[in-house]
């Protein structure tokens, strides 16, 4: 009986320690979910910050480059002489010349392919007028006798 005692003192210490062990253990893997957690939002939250950032500079160099377009449409839409929105009363009340002029369905690139395109045969007309005035020029040049070089 005595032995059973000892036995069973022995097992009662060994369960003791493995639930002291367990405690010890069920501490530290509370401490660290708890840091883990804690860094976890910390990285979370730095993360939604920066990104938080890169969707407003985004968003700030959008309306910059929408603002440029719409600055280079209507300084083209002018070159062009596109009707300003002032000339058409009935259809934009109250409108004025700071209004600007109306480009319609166009966009920046449609506007910049016409212009270049008028820019294109404004250049082949200027060489054939100068060509045309060269050639008077040298008629002029021989007395007027109606003589081409």
């Amino acid at each position: 009986m005595e032995n059973m005692d000892t036995i069973r003192e022995e097992i009662l210490g060994h369960l003791r320690e493995v639930k002291n062990s367990t405690e010890l253990l069920l501490d530290r893997l509370r401490t660290d979910l708890m840091y883990y957690e804690s860094t976890y939002k910390k990285e979370v939250d730095f993360r939604l910050k920066i990104e938080s950032m890169w969707i407003d500079k985004y968003k700030e160099l959008e309306n910059k480059a929408m603002l440029s377009a719409c600055e280079v449409e209507q300084a083209l839409g002018i070159a062009l002489h596109y009707p300003f929105y002032c000339d058409d009363q009935k259809n934009f009340p109250g409108t004025t010349l700071v209004d600007g002029v109306c480009t319609g369905e166009h966009v920046v690139e449609t506007i910049a392919a016409e212009a270049a395109n008028r820019i294109k045969k404004l250049e082949e007309e200027n060489i054939a007028l100068k060509e045309k005035i060269k050639r008077s020029d040298n008629v002029l040049l021989y007395g007027g006798f109606g003589l081409e070089i």
